[in-house]
């Protein structure tokens, strides 16, 4: 940092020690850094993404959630004064946008905070077409052309992977996606642009990971 003319902020470092859920014994009590000593926080921020020490995102749902809902409240009370277009394009400013910014992240996320965000759509697009709040939804979704959050999620993660094996990725990602390789030619075997499938060790962490 000397050599590129950086210096560290005291007041804007954050500690992130990052462990499994079941186990909180490892973090250390701290680190220093200069004269400084710097506490491990339980969640940081990067990029607009709430990190928590062990990478369940529920942090950054609950936020996302809280956000949202601010928003959908205060587009309900002046639904009645705009048309269904408007209303579209309020949803999709304040509460879709905040759906899928960095959803890709949120693969293999518990149940509950999943089920959170879909009530956040669900809330979202009965907005526009106008429903009650136990009115069934799936048809709406259907004609707004909203797929469920889950499907959000593996759509982006589709598409990352598609464009990184297509040369327009980033070229990080394209070094750890490699084609899957028979060890020799079978008549019943067929190319079906398969990928190799990598070995992973903590289903928390390593069954989540952007190779796998």
């Amino acid at each position: 940092m000397t050599t590129n003319k950086l210096k560290l902020n005291d007041g804007k470092s954050e500690f992130l020690f990052l462990h499994s859920q079941f186990n909180h014994s490892l973090a250390p009590p701290s680190i220093s850094v200069g004269k400084e000593s710097i506490s491990p926080s339980n969640q940081a921020r990067n990029l607009g993404v709430i990190f928590d020490d062990t990478m369940s995102f529920s942090p950054h749902v609950n936020a996302i959630v809280k956000g949202a809902f601010y928003h959908v409240r205060n587009i309900f009370k002046i639904r009645k004064y705009i048309s269904k277009g408007t209303a579209e394009i309020l949803i999709h400013s304040f509460v879709s946008s905040k759906l899928d910014f960095c959803n890709s992240l949120l693969y293999g996320a518990q149940k509950r905070d999943i089920d959170k965000l879909q009530s956040l759509q669900n809330a979202a697009a009965r907005i526009i077409a106008g429903l009650k709040k136990h009115d069934h939804i799936s048809g709406t979704l259907c004609d707004l052309h909203w797929p469920p959050v889950e499907e959000r999620i593996v759509f982006k993660l589709s598409l990352i992977t598609f464009k990184t094996l297509n040369g327009s990725g980033l070229s990080y990602l394209q070094d750890i996606l490699k084609f899957y390789r028979q060890a020799r030619a079978l008549r019943s075997s067929k190319d079906y642009l398969r990928l190799e499938e990598p070995t992973y060790r903590m289903k928390s962490y390593g069954q989540r990971a952007f190779s796998v």
